[in-house]
């Protein structure tokens, strides 16, 4: 983590997503991505690990190095479901809510039960969906014993998942401060700017690290750019919005007529 990760962490980490991303290096190292947003609601990357897999031990390697940087917790963390990372979250972070992507929750979904219900696998996502998206726990339990009685094929998978209900079902997770997101897609965001500036994923880690810090540098300009805007004195008239050019403005007036003039001011 640089200086700025380090804060940027202390200060927004109400709610972190993470994710894990591959084919990014030469050695097949796994690169897990930490991003959090800031109070407009832009993305942040709050930090960067490469781990030699996915491990337990690997997982609370990370987050106690999180710990030791920052001495902050993770109001919410945002993660895959990945049985791993649940129990490191557990581990490390007992002051942390995890909640697991919804993504990644129907993916799964597609992959156990698809074939096993076949046409009518459809209509179980729909059930699933509304038994999700119960805003009471009564109603929740009702849908979901409903789910089994009506779908039994798929009743040891259904089982399996609803060890896991205070992660993913809304009733339980509604509670807590996520800006909105019920899907990892910030962080899948990251990777996708990230892998945007790596021209291949046989590079070796110096040049990965190098991106990595690219990709930093990008955000602080894009927030010193915010910083900028935001120490521009604002305008009380919005009839003239370019304050910038005013004697251009006043020359425009002078030569356009004022149906022109004011299209130009609108936009």
């Amino acid at each position: 983590m640089t200086p700025n990760q380090v804060e940027n962490w202390i200060q927004y980490s109400d709610c972190v997503f993470n994710d894990v991303t591959h084919k990014t290096n030469r050695y097949g190292m796994a690169l897990s991505l930490f991003v959090g947003f800031d109070n407009k609601c832009h993305n942040i990357l709050l930090a960067q690990a490469l781990l030699v897999d996915e491990s337990l031990e690997s997982h609370v390697w990370m987050f106690n190095q999180i710990i030791k940087s920052t001495g902050v917790y993770p109001a919410v963390i945002l993660t895959d479901a990945d049985p791993a990372v649940d129990a490191a979250v557990r581990q490390v972070f007992q002051l942390t809510y995890p909640i697991h992507c919804a993504y990644h929750i129907t993916q799964n979904l597609h992959k156990n039960l698809r074939k096993i219900l076949g046409v009518n696998y459809q209509k179980f996502l729909e059930d699933f969906y509304k038994c999700r998206n119960s805003l009471a726990e009564d109603a929740f339990q009702q849908q979901f014993d409903m789910l089994i009685r009506n779908y039994p094929n798929a009743q040891t998978y259904l089982e399996f998942l609803y060890k896991s209900k205070l992660y993913w079902a809304h009733c339980f997770t509604s509670f807590r401060f996520t800006g909105g997101m019920i899907a990892s897609f910030r962080v899948e965001s990251v990777n996708a700017s990230l892998k945007r500036l790596l021209y291949n994923s046989n590079v070796t880690l110096c040049d990965l690290a190098k991106e990595i810090h690219r990709l930093l540098d990008i955000q602080d300009k894009d927030n010193e750019y915010r910083f900028w805007q935001l120490a521009i004195p604002s305008i009380k008239s919005q009839k003239k919005t370019n304050f910038l050019f005013t004697k251009i403005d006043q020359c425009l007036e002078e030569f356009l007529t004022p149906t022109i003039g004011s299209r130009r001011i609108h936009r």
